[in-house]
């Protein structure tokens, strides 16, 4: 990996990395799926735990599809949508913010493009971070219904992913993003629920860190 003040664009993933919003999300899916029987909404729960950085469509359309094995699974899933929409829209605004977070990407708006590229809903991610000030310190926020593949695409056709970027993530699909593209990734452990990282990255070119304040000691470290 380069010398981190030489990455020129930086993508983070939201929850985990920029929120402490992941038991958010996962208390969500479990209101969701506790109508359904503790079976199924163990079920959900695990899919969703261990596809880490998908977006609520992939996981609750599987919900309805697989688990649930409904007769009508695309009605279900938009149901199902909204009523987790309904849970995260209300929860999220009261998220506590990543240590550093604001202190570090202050620092790097100063020399470095910066972009959140997340599997939460992308109107949602807009208000959140207007409603915590935070949007000022990101070129663009960007989430689903669009997958990070996707997102990450059309930064690129917009020139604004440039030379040397890196992506910031807690999850198996957030490396996995960030090697379609040939992307340096670093993996934050704090708020992550991703139980298999340490094997997962075993002899992987990653850099792991605890959370935003690493980063930020390393960078000022490098400059």
């Amino acid at each position: 990996m380069r010398s981190l003040s030489d990455y020129d664009v930086w993508l983070f993933d939201c929850d985990g990395v920029l929120l402490n919003s992941n038991q958010i999300k996962t208390n969500a899916f479990r209101e969701v799926g506790r109508a359904y029987g503790p079976e199924a909404m163990t079920s959900l729960v695990e899919y969703h735990v261990s596809n880490g950085g998908i977006s609520r469509y992939k996981k609750l359309a599987h919900f309805s599809e697989t688990i649930l094995n409904a007769p009508n699974p695309e009605a279900l899933t938009e149901t199902l949508l909204a009523q987790y929409g309904e849970y995260v829209f209300n929860a999220l605004p009261a998220c506590e913010e990543a240590p550093c977070l604001r202190e570090f990407l202050s620092l790097l708006n100063k020399r470095h493009t910066c972009a959140v590229v997340s599997g939460g809903d992308e109107i949602e991610l807009n208000n959140v971070f207007s409603k915590k000030g935070l949007s000022h310190l990101f070129q663009s926020i960007n989430g689903s219904p669009r997958n990070k593949v996707e997102i990450i695409d059309a930064l690129k056709d917009k020139g604004i992913l440039a030379n040397n970027p890196v992506f910031v993530g807690d999850a198996k699909y957030d490396y996995e993003a960030a090697q379609h593209f040939g992307m340096d990734f670093i993996f934050l452990t704090e708020m992550s629920e991703f139980d298999g990282w340490k094997a997962f990255f075993d002899k992987k070119n990653v850099l792991i860190l605890n959370g935003l304040c690493d980063i930020a000691n390393l960078y000022n470290e490098t400059r």
